[in-house]
């Protein structure tokens, strides 16, 4: 056998040995934590949907549901909560909510610093975020 011929014939045999991979649930896996995040999946989807319809305020309250579950699976400081955040500051920044993308940023820096501490790197994106926001909002004329 040739060995340009022998490539293929080395992935099939793994192919047989290895049998089909399937997902191993997290070792906190429970039904009801499941459960949770089947609900956030659907809500996910929803959301999306309702974005490409822009329709944002639709969006920003299940985006709202999403997060509000998510905290009640990880805690009040995990990174699943940071790009939930940043998601709702996107659509509130769309929908012309300056305030809320204001709110959502704040929240997400606090939850970055209880994550990674005060003078972790990782928080610049995070406050140049917020002040982009910030100062979005100041130029913005009175409505």
């Amino acid at each position: 056998m040739k060995p340009s011929q022998s490539l293929p014939v080395f992935i099939c045999f793994l192919a047989l040995c290895i049998g089909p991979v399937q997902a191993v649930p997290p070792k906190d896996s429970t039904p009801d934590r499941d459960a949770i995040l089947a609900e956030r999946d659907k809500l996910g989807e929803s959301a999306q949907a309702a974005l490409a319809a822009k329709r944002f305020d639709a969006a920003q309250v299940k985006l709202q549901k999403i997060y509000e579950l998510e905290r009640s699976v990880f805690g009040d400081a995990h990174e699943e909560l940071l790009g939930t955040l940043d998601f709702q500051a996107q659509v509130a920044e769309l929908a012309g909510d300056l305030d809320g993308v204001i709110k959502h940023r704040r929240a997400a820096r606090k939850i970055g610093q209880a994550l990674y501490g005060p003078d972790d790197y990782r928080l610049t994106d995070l406050s140049i975020a917020l002040k982009d926001a910030i100062d979005n909002q100041q130029r913005s004329p009175e409505m």
